[in-house]
């Protein structure tokens, strides 16, 4: 059957421009609005500055089966389109959906008190997902003026700055 625009639910993303250099004061850009959501079926996304998929926590069903057939169907169709990263920021209260998302190829990036981040890369290319930040690292500077004075500065508090 013949579907038209408005009764097809999902998004066509073949129309959609390809992103922009990130401007801090354009929204989506760094320091600017993030993007305003898009949807496909029952599962919101926004569009990253690196056409990835970032899917908006607040539409996740809370039925763990209709989020995994949601967001099968959404792989699918994202692929097509091209994307690559595909984001899930999976709230602590809906923990049992981890699991869905990991039978679809998805991977914990990290994990705190109040969220699960799973990520998929999507294309048969290696991965460039970029890995979760595992350690710290201190700050410090020393200028020398044309004096030949020297000005020290060291970081004051976080892990190292500890102990010294």
């Amino acid at each position: 059957p013949d579907e038209t625009p408005e009764s097809n639910p999902t998004v066509d993303l073949e129309e959609e421009e390809a992103p922009a250099p990130a401007d801090p004061a354009m929204p989506g850009g760094l320091g600017g609005d993030p993007p305003p959501p898009q949807s496909a079926p029952d599962l919101a996304f926004t569009i990253d500055l690196y056409g990835g998929i970032n899917i908006d926590p607040s539409s996740i069903p809370d039925d763990a089966s209709r989020f995994a057939s949601l967001l099968a169907k959404n792989l699918d169709a994202w692929k097509a389109d091209g994307r690559r990263g595909v984001w899930a920021k999976i709230p602590a209260s809906k923990a049992t959906h981890v699991a869905a998302a990991a039978s679809l190829g998805f991977f914990c990036h990290h994990a705190n008190a109040e969220h699960f981040m799973m990520a998929r890369w999507l294309p048969e290319a290696p991965s460039t997902l970029p890995h979760n930040a595992s350690h710290y690292v201190g700050v410090g500077v020393a200028v020398v003026d044309s004096r030949d004075r020297i000005l020290v500065v060291q970081e004051r508090a976080g892990p190292p700055a500890r102990g010294k």
